[in-house]
Order: C-alpha cells, then structure tokens, then sequence
C-alpha cells in the first residue's frame, strides 16, 4: 500500500547507511593495522640498532682475542728461551 517512490527511497536510504557504517569498519582496521605495523616498524629498527651494537661487540672481542693469542705466544717463546738458559747453565 505503500508509494514506490517512498519506499525506493527508504531502500536507498537503508543502502547507503549500510554503505557508511561498512567504510566506517573498514577504516577502523586499516587504522589499527596501520598502528600495528609502525609499532612493528620501531621494533625492527631497535633490533637492528642491537644487531648493529652486537657485531661490533663481537669485532672487539676478535681483536681482544688476537692480542691474547699474540701474548700467549710471547710467552711460549720466553718459556724457550728460559729453558734454554737453564739448559746450557
């Protein structure tokens, strides 16, 4: 009993409210998304900056390593020469 013309435009109505409340959802996960990965953007940045800090602890530690292997030499070759000198006494 209803004018086609009103109910077409009720229907239309219903539409593009449905049409909003949906790009409305829609935003709001891109926008959580969007959050979520600059959140996961500054902790990838941190790790680097620990990776970065890692390696040139460990290049530290090599060359501390090289010195130690350099001393211990040393004193392999003092060992032999007091050897040496208790020897021929």
């Amino acid at each position: 009993g209803a004018p086609v013309d009103k109910s077409l435009l009720v229907l239309t109505t219903i539409v593009s409210l449905e049409a909003i409340y949906l790009s409305i959802l829609i935003q709001m996960s891109v926008n959580r998304t969007t959050q979520s990965l600059e959140e996961v953007e500054e902790d990838l940045g941190e790790i680097q900056q620990d990776i970065d800090n890692i390696q040139h602890e460990v290049e530290d530690i090599g060359e501390e390593i090289d010195e130690i292997q350099e001393d211990i030499e040393e004193i392999g070759e003092n060992i032999e020469d007091i050897e040496e000198a208790t020897q021929t006494k």
